[in-house]
């Protein structure tokens, strides 16, 4: 009986043995992590992305397509061409699109194409008059009434509108009256961005509502989770009355991707076009 019990003993710590060599050895197939450090089971595949030329050539009265051509298919043979997404970067002096796949099911996929864009003048910003009026608490809702009235526009450098693209760098806040010189700004498909200055007679006092921050900057390891509202220390409306239930922010943070991203925070029920705050996120391995 003891011969039985020491050979069932033998097989048993062989079987132990040979369990954590094939968990060592395979242990990024069948193990991932996610962001709460729990292990848990994964079935991402990888994605194949072809597309018919390379590069891409654009032409003037060409309708502007970053997939023309393009193609994907998972390892099993799957058309996943919809969860393809195109963007174009400027690499080295020339323009590159850059597709990717980023979704639960697969694997992280990118690929390059090159890009020729033939008859292409640039984006520009063009404004009708010299001199706008406005109320200084009303000066983004107001640019964006003159791009709906015409009043100012944008080309995309092929003649197609992007008026609509139109902004105004937030972070420079207009707080005293008086004639402003403003920077209007518009950024194309291509990733080129023009720029135009026009001068708006600003009226009215600046009813200013106040966040204040812990930092402005902040850093955190890839995986994270960030709490944006653990870094406001006041909130104070124009009375001095504490609102800081009213703030809300909105940010596009991908804490698993290493990179510099924005918080921007705003006032429940104000213009919603207007931060009161903005952090810096750092996101590093």
């Amino acid at each position: 009986m003891g011969k039985v019990i020491k050979v069932g003993i033998n097989i048993i710590a062989v079987l132990s043995i040979i369990t954590v060599i094939v968990l060592v050895l395979f242990a990024d197939d069948i193990f991932a992590l996610d962001s709460s450090n729990n292990i848990v089971t994964t079935s991402t595949q990888s994605v194949n992305i072809s597309f018919d030329t390379d590069p891409l050539i654009l032409e003037r009265n060409k309708t502007i397509d970053l997939m023309e051509g393009v193609t994907a298919t998972d390892s099993n043979g799957n058309d996943v061409t919809d969860l393809v997404s195109a963007s174009v970067v400027n690499e080295n002096g020339d323009k590159v699109i850059m597709y990717s796949v980023n979704d639960s099911d697969y694997s992280l996929q990118t690929t390059k194409r090159g890009l020729q864009l033939t008859g292409y003048n640039g984006p520009g910003i063009a404004a009708e008059k010299g001199t706008y009026t406005c109320d200084i608490n009303e000066i983004n809702t107001y640019i964006k009434s003159l791009v709906e009235a015409g009043s100012v526009y944008a080309k995309d450098g092929y003649g197609n509108d992007i008026s609509s693209n139109i902004y105004v760098d937030t972070s420079v806040q207009i707080k005293q009256s008086g004639k402003q010189k403003v920077t209007l700004t518009v950024k194309n498909i291509f990733a080129d961005v023009a720029t135009k200055d026009i001068t708006i007679n600003i009226t009215g006092v600046l009813d200013e509502t106040k966040v204040t921050l812990s930092t402005e900057t902040t850093t955190i390891r890839k995986g994270t989770v960030l709490d944006p509202a653990k870094y406001i220390v006041t909130a104070v409306d124009s009375t001095g009355n504490d609102i800081k239930d009213q703030v809300v922010f909105q940010n596009d943070i991908d804490v698993n991707t290493p990179g510099r991203y924005k918080v921007y925070y705003y006032i429940s029920g104000e213009d919603a076009e207007t931060p009161v705050a903005t952090l810096t996120v750092v996101v590093t391995e």
